[in-house]
């Protein structure tokens, strides 16, 4: 079957807003079936999924949107960014679509990382009633998906690193020379 590519100005047009806390979020839902749940990478947004969007739309209730600060979605300055805002924003969502579990969960990159959060949320009995089946996408030679050259690495049962995640957003803004202190490291993937 060939991949079917939607132009990003078809995407634009076909989205809706709802409002989070003060902010424009830009979402997308189609199709039927059980709710699938696309979480994009960084920095892009939900348009990561175009090829594949016409594909799922005829299994599974596809939904994805834009998280805050990407894409078409509310960039506010001065916000302090966090991958907790970003899972609450997920529930959010679901909430305003009144999607009803189990929600499966597709995510690729800094999408990983709110799955991994909403998912220790259900384990913790804090995700609504409901049940979070979580995919992990797997890179597809040809496939012009972003990351499709990407390894894919599962972690093992029992990590959870949410406690620096929560540090993390206990900082409000970072100082203007933190990028000079603190340069980012590069590391060599083999």
């Amino acid at each position: 079957m060939p991949i079917a590519e939607i132009p990003l100005r078809a995407w634009r047009k076909r989205g809706q807003d709802f409002d989070f806390h003060g902010h424009t979020i830009r979402y997308w839902v189609a199709g039927q079936g059980e709710p699938l749940l696309l979480l994009h990478g960084f920095p892009t947004a939900s348009w990561d999924w175009h090829y594949l969007w016409q594909a799922l739309t005829q299994r599974y209730l596809v939904i994805a949107c834009d998280m805050l600060g990407f894409g078409d979605s509310a960039k506010p300055l001065d916000h302090g960014y966090c991958l907790l805002e970003q899972a609450d924003l997920q529930q959010a969502l679901l909430e305003h679509l009144r999607v009803q579990p189990p929600v499966h969960v597709l995510a690729h990159d800094y999408g990983d990382s709110v799955a991994q959060e909403l998912l220790a949320r259900h384990y913790e009995g804090r995700f609504p009633d409901g049940q979070l089946c979580v995919s992990q996408r797997r890179p597809v030679p040809g496939n012009p998906s972003p990351g499709a050259g990407a390894k894919t690495v599962a972690q093992p049962p029992g990590l959870d690193d949410r406690a620096g995640l929560r540090a993390q957003c206990l900082v409000q803004k970072l100082q203007p020379d933190f990028r000079a202190r603190y340069p980012p490291q590069r590391k060599r993937l083999g």
